[in-house]
């Protein structure tokens, strides 16, 4: 008996461990599934279209804490920098409006015709023209205003660090002093249809409250009762609340309360809850303190939202619908994010690892291939949510290939892949080099590739059409391949035909010849990117021209109003026959095709979050769901939904007068405030009409379309926030009219009239008539007393117009003289046989200010030196042209007739010669030039320099070196010294370039400043690869664009060589 006892005590204890141990592996298995399904969520985490805003967009703070819409449909925002105001376009602070005392604002609500904000140092009120601000204590102190309530009553309720309050009569009254709600710090507060209100407090729980009565409700257990902060109260339905605290998220009923442990699928145990909100599609909306967002259907999973979804991130303290039914997400460290809409999702580089979708294939309703350019070819299962890269070996690896397309291939039963290195087959997730086939040629590249029912593999390539069958990718042996280039996509039609895109257009392969499509039906396609036959037998084309339909081989264009410019980059079918449009900046739905046809546009503001849809990437599943491939990765589409515009906007209308400051006693208004009637005196006859649509999802993309009737004004589209001026107008009567273009999301787009009245002038007036006639007849009796002048003062008009005539004489013989002046100093300068006898590259940028000038260039050969030199002669016009003269013919004498090559000694014997000829009685004349002189020896490239304050410029190798000149004239100065010569050995392609400074010197720019040497020299760098004469273009345009309306204050002359 004792061993029986014994082995029954161990017996016990085996049991006793053996369940510990079971309970233990039930513990770590359910942690590791909890831990997988937190993995995967964060692994496949896609994109919403959801906008950000926080400092950086307007917000003054980025710890934002409530949010309001008034009835002008603006979106108010507190923060902890005061309140933002969102019209739909961009963020302004209300600081415009009034100053609020205390910046933090815990909350904004609206009762009747006030607004009552909560902040940090009590209540304001706003009735939109002045504010009020309140303390809520007694003792004047400030107090926190948390939240404001209106109960069935109208009796405005106050949350506040010091208990709850009712506001009545613009003052405080503590009518719950005497209860335990006494001086208990109160957060948020709700009341059921029966009247009964819920008050949250913040540290102390949930507080019941009806026919003054006051129940605590107990959430948690005894010992967890420390800091119980309790955020909101929603009614489910008649019987049922969820609460939102700390703790987590507790339902309560009538027979008690308990805590919620997972929602729709979702294990939420152990998160605390900020809010909750019950949508008008009776969806609920939950933040936790984790960072997530959930969002509950009825019969769905529940979808959970965080900054890998595409929000700003941050907890969310609140959560927001307008009434455009967006969500806005508030939060206190990262601003605020609307959800615009959950039709639309994105898996991007958090999923696929990448950005891009090129191709989509369908290998099965389950089963679908993507394409990046870069980065090869993933197999997507759409049940898992999975997305699997298809594996290359090592060996055969190559990091140079791009993806351009593939097929699946229902004879090969395997993926065919058109890239740069040729087609490449993959078999059960794996390159299979069976399949597989190198490119014929090096630069050869497989943009698209389709099989016909034969099995053959047709490619639309870099270098015209071809196809694969057995031996490999063979051309397609037709004289019209042959003058083919790039073809951009193929597709096999119902009938057997192949039709290829190409650059120029549409051709069809019908068995024996290829057909040019387009030129044989004259009709523009341009590039075309996609090629879809429908089960009808028709044919659609997706192009840079528009959208096409071939049906019996007849082409046609579908017109899409409003978008007959755009670049169509793909295009599909969904199961109801809607036509979904890919463009460079959003996505089109077109519904009721061929009856009246509804346009809705998909931009990034109304949820389209790819940022362009790509060619040939767009595809219907089974379901319903449209996949388009964008720069952003894989956009999918829930086509099911209705896409129905869901509210209407708020039109902000003002009209100004110019020259009147108050318009009111001109304006008649109707009963919403808006301007219906403007009656103008005749004076007032330029005005200005500001318009701006306020709306929350589509602000920035509304357009609008006005006219003033009475006008003969053409109807005129423009974008939002707009000002329309009208000046001059003459009497009469007039209308106005602004209509908002259709768009996606909104609803009864309102045409808005103003009738406008412009009185006659007084001229047209009795009085004014009555007026005129009596001076009518004082001018006739005057007039008689006046002819005696008028004879007197024709006789010196004619005396007058006679010395205006001799003036005129005098004045076009010296014209005459000046322009053949300018024959003469055009007939000395080097003509260009000359300049293209010495030099094989070069250019001239000559530019006298007058008609003649005081700068000139030269060249000469001497021996076996070409000799050439960029002057500028003191002064300009005529003057300037005499100086010109003279120095040239100085310079001939000293080099050419003398014979002094070296440039130093030549100059100084220019100047000798010069100083002489310019010696008067009364000392030497300051007149004179700067030059630059080169020699340049035809056998040894040897170059020598000399300048008068002209430098050398030589451009090497892209480099510019600045070779220096003497800091002295040619002509009269005090400490003449004598002229340097820099001899340089020049390469073949180096630049030459001497210049007077009439260039460097011009006025012009935005400041009216000169050119200056530093710009100078970066144009010429900018240029200097560039032949002769596009340099000489690019120094010209830049020349002109930076004088736009100057006039040129000097004599422009560069002499550019190249050796």
């Amino acid at each position: 008996m004792v061993t029986a006892a014994i082995y029954l005590r161990k017996y016990s204890r085996f049991i006793k461990k053996f369940k510990r141990s079971i309970t233990q592996l039930m513990l770590i298995r359910t942690f590791y599934i909890a831990l997988f399904t937190i993995i995967c969520c964060s692994i496949y985490a896609q994109k919403y279209p959801i906008n950000n805003f926080n400092v950086s967009n307007g917000l003054n703070s980025n710890s934002a804490l409530c949010a309001f819409q008034n009835d002008d449909q603006k979106l108010w925002i507190g923060t902890a920098q005061g309140i933002n105001i969102y019209d739909g376009i961009k963020f302004t602070d209300a600081r415009e409006l009034f100053d609020l005392p205390q910046k933090v604002v815990y909350s904004i609500k609206k009762f009747d015709s006030l607004i009552y904000i909560g902040t940090n140092g009590g209540l304001c009120t706003y009735d939109g023209d002045s504010l009020r601000v309140y303390p809520s204590t007694r003792d004047g102190l400030s107090d926190f205003v948390y939240t404001t309530f209106q109960d069935q009553n109208g009796t405005v309720w106050v949350a506040t660090e010091r208990g709850i309050k009712v506001f009545q009569n613009n003052q405080f009254i503590d009518t719950l002093t005497h209860t335990p709600l006494h001086l208990i710090a109160i957060y948020n507060i709700h009341q059921d249809k029966d009247g009964t209100m819920w008050f949250c407090s913040k540290m102390n729980g949930l507080f019941k409250y009806k026919n003054n009565h006051i129940e605590v409700c107990n959430l948690y257990e005894p010992h967890e009762a420390e800091l119980n902060f309790v955020a909101n109260v929603t009614s489910i339905n008649d019987t049922t609340h969820w609460i939102c605290a700390r703790k987590g998220l507790y339902e309560v009923t009538p027979s008690g309360s308990r805590q919620i442990d997972s929602v729709g699928g979702v294990n939420i145990r152990g998160v605390g809850f900020f809010d909750l909100l019950k949508t008008s599609k009776n969806e609920l909306i939950l933040s936790g303190n984790n960072g997530f967002v959930y969002i509950i259907e009825q019969g769905k999973k529940t979808l959970q939202l965080n900054a890998k979804n595409g929000m700003s991130g941050g907890d969310v303290i609140k959560i927001f619908q307008d009434k455009e039914g967006s969500i806005w997400f508030i939060s206190s460290q990262k601003g605020v994010s609307q959800l615009v809409q959950k039709k639309m999702t994105l898996f991007d580089q958090n999923e696929l690892y990448f950005n891009g979708i090129d191709d989509i294939v369908k290998k099965s309703d389950s089963v679908y291939y993507l394409v990046s350019r870069e980065h090869g070819i993933i197999e997507h299962h759409v049940s898992k949510i999975s997305f699997d890269t298809l594996k290359i070996p090592e060996s055969a690896y190559n990091p140079n290939i791009l993806f351009y397309s593939a097929i699946f291939s229902a004879k090969r039963q395997c993926i065919l892949a058109g890239t740069n290195n040729g087609l490449l087959a993959f078999k059960n997730s794996t390159l299979n080099p069976s399949f597989s086939f190198e490119k014929p040629y090096e630069t050869f590249k497989i943009y698209d590739l389709a099989e016909d029912m034969k099995g053959v593999i047709w490619l639309a390539t870099s270098h015209g059409i071809y196809y694969v069958y057995e031996n490999g990718i063979q051309k397609l042996n037709d004289k019209q391949n042959i003058n083919l280039d790039i073809i951009n996509c193929v597709t096999v039609a119902k009938d057997g035909q192949i039709y290829f895109g190409t650059n120029l257009g549409l051709m069809v392969w019908n068995g024996e010849k290829l057909i040019n499509h387009t030129q044989k039906t004259g009709l523009n396609t341009g590039q075309i990117r996609q090629i879809k036959t429908l089960k009808d037998s028709s044919c659609w084309i997706a192009s840079d021209g528009g959208l096409f339909k071939i049906k019996k081989n007849k082409i046609s264009r579908f017109t899409i109003p409003g978008y007959e410019q755009e670049i169509i980059h793909s295009f599909e079918f969904d199961l109801n026959n809607n036509l979904w449009v890919g463009l460079s900046n959003g996505l089109l739905r077109i519904s009721d095709i061929g009856v009246h046809q509804k346009i809705r546009f998909f931009s990034k503001e109304g949820g389209f979050i790819g940022g362009g849809c790509n060619s040939n990437a767009m595809i219907i599943t089974k379901n319903d769901q449209l996949f388009v491939g964008t720069d952003e990765g894989l956009l999918v589409v829930n086509t099911l939904d209705t896409f129905e515009p869901t509210s209407t906007y708020f039109p902000v209308l003002d009209i100004s007068v110019l020259g009147v400051e108050n318009i009111g006693q001109y304006i008649e208004q109707k009963k919403d405030g808006r301007i219906q009637v403007l009656s103008l005196p005749n004076s007032l006859r330029n005005f200005k009409i500001s318009f701006k649509g306020i709306h929350l999802l589509a602000g920035k993309e509304l357009q609008f379309m006005y006219q003033l009737e009475g006008e003969n004004e053409k109807i005129k589209i423009v974008k939002n926030d707009f000002e329309i001026n009208y000046s001059q107008v003459s009497y009469g009567n007039y209308s106005v009219k602004i209509k908002p273009l259709p768009h996606p999301n909104i609803i009864k787009p309102d045409e808005h009239t103003i009738l406008i009245t412009i009185r006659k002038p007084f001229y047209l007036q009795w009085w004014f008539i009555l007026l005129c006639f009596l001076i009518l007849l004082t001018w006739a009796y005057s007039y008689f007393l006046i002819n005696k002048n008028v004879k007197l003062l024709n006789k010196q008009k004619s005396i007058i117009l006679q010395q205006k005539k001799i003036v005129e004489v005098k004045n076009r013989e010296i014209l005459d003289s000046i322009i053949y002046a300018k024959r003469i100093q055009e007939a000395i300068l080097p003509s260009g046989i000359k300049l293209n006898t010495h030099f094989n590259e070069y250019f001239i940028l000559y530019q006298p200010r007058d008609i003649v000038s005081g700068d000139f260039y030269w060249v000469e050969e001497v021996g076996d030196h070409i000799v050439f030199a960029a002057a500028d002669c003191t002064g300009h016009g005529v003057p300037g042209a005499m100086v010109n003269l003279m120095c040239s013919n100085l310079l001939r004498k000293a080099i050419v007739e003398e014979r002094i090559i070296d440039p130093g000694k030549a100059l100084d014997r220019v100047n000798t010669l010069l100083q002489t000829l310019l010696e008067s009685e009364n000392g030497f004349v300051s007149d004179g030039m700067d030059i630059g002189l080169c020699a340049l020896n035809k056998k040894t490239n040897e170059l020598q320099f000399s300048g008068a304050h002209h430098p050398l410029y030589l451009i090497r190798n892209g480099e510019l070196k600045i070779i220096k000149s003497n800091k002295q004239p040619i002509g009269y100065f005090e400490d003449k010294t004598f002229f340097t010569t820099h001899t340089y050995q020049v390469l073949k392609g180096d630049q030459i370039i001497l210049f007077s400074d009439g260039y460097k010197d011009q006025f012009g720019g935005l400041k009216g400043k000169k050119i200056g040497i530093r710009r100078f020299n970066r144009l010429l760098l900018n240029h200097h690869s560039k032949s002769m004469q596009d340099q000489k273009s690019a120094l010209k345009r830049a020349l002109d664009e930076w004088m736009e309306n100057e006039e040129q204050v000097d004599d422009i002359c560069i002499l550019s060589i190249k050796v």
